[in-house]
């Protein structure tokens, strides 16, 4: 029975304004991902996933925010210290790093932002940088933000509310596998499935209750997208052995959070990002389950029909553990 309460919410968020408040008080420094997840009480594989989806932006993105956001302030607010002082308390690792975020954020240099002169004639400071905020976000003197749970919680329940996710017991699989180490978005993941497919219907392993699998194994928010790994798979009997670059494995049974989805795949890689985004900041906060660290799933059930039309229909499956 799918469990559904802004209660467990609650939890979400104060697990991510902990790791927020953490953030603010060791900007001079560099916490691991392994720190921040602690803090959070989440695996380093799903903080990461989780963070992005409540916050609107990763780990990294919003830390380099918080830092050119204290920076604006020290130079307002400390006109005795140096630039290159700022930027060391501010965590940065060099002078020339800090002036190449702070132009790349502000739309001037760091001299510039403190005398008030932006460089462009009839441009007052107060308006440098507005192109690069969202709407509704404070300018460089807001020093981060926390989470609200009540106006989060109504955001999420309008645009999540729709979602088609059941917790559901899936059995073990074992999968025969080609692996793919050049990034999601590469051209390498459809002829992976069709060797793997191909391999299997020789063997005659293929049949009625065969089941074509994509697994995920690096958070491209965490991993180089470059070496993330995809195992494009098939379902095959227990005693079938691997054959060269197809490999075989056992995918562990239980509890796991399936969301159905469908989309275009023209822009499956999109799509799917969103998709888990979606899962992950949208629904899992609300459900009293927290993503547990066996392997997440994509089960791909479309029909013929529908992958002549260009359209996919995909169970993406997350493990899961009570909170």
């Amino acid at each position: 029975m799918e469990i559904r309460s802004p209660g467990t919410r609650r939890e979400y968020v104060a697990r991510i304004n902990r790791v927020i408040d953490h953030l603010r008080d060791n900007l001079d420094r560099n916490p691991t991902l392994k720190e921040l997840a602690d803090v959070a009480a989440f695996s380093p594989f799903h903080f990461h996933r989780i963070f992005k989806a409540m916050m609107g932006e990763s780990i990294n993105e919003y830390v380099n925010r918080l830092r050119l956001q204290k920076a604006a302030n020290l130079l307002r607010n400390n006109p005795n210290d140096s630039i290159t002082e700022v930027s060391f308390r501010c965590g940065f690792s060099s002078s020339s790093n800090f002036a190449r975020a702070f132009r790349r954020h502000y739309g001037c240099t760091a001299g510039e932002f403190r005398t008030g002169d932006s460089g462009k004639a009839g441009e007052p400071i107060r308006n440098i940088g507005m192109s690069n905020r969202k709407d509704g976000e404070d300018g460089p003197s807001q020093m981060g933000y926390t989470l609200d749970e009540g106006a989060i919680t109504q955001n999420h329940l309008r645009r999540y509310q729709d979602m088609k996710v059941e917790v559901k017991n899936l059995p073990p699989y074992r999968v025969a596998y080609v692996r793919v180490v050049e990034g999601y978005g590469t051209g390498k993941i459809k002829p992976a499935f069709d060797k793997v497919i191909k391999w299997a219907g020789a063997r005659d392993l293929m049949g009625p209750e065969t089941l074509i699998l994509g697994i995920g194994l690096d958070d491209p928010r965490v991993t180089p997208t470059e070496k993330c790994r995809y195992d494009a798979c098939v379902t095959v009997p227990p005693n079938t052995k691997g054959e060269g670059d197809v490999g075989v494995y056992d995918i562990p049974g239980g509890k796991y959070a399936v969301y159905r989805f469908e989309g275009q795949y023209a822009k499956i890689y999109e799509e799917m990002g969103r998709a888990w985004n979606d899962l992950m900041g949208g629904w899992f906060p609300d459900s009293g389950y927290q993503p547990d660290d066996r392997p997440c799933l994509e089960i791909y059930r479309e029909s013929e029909e529908e992958l002549k039309a260009g359209t996919f229909v995909v169970d993406i499956c997350e493990p899961v553990k009570p909170l």
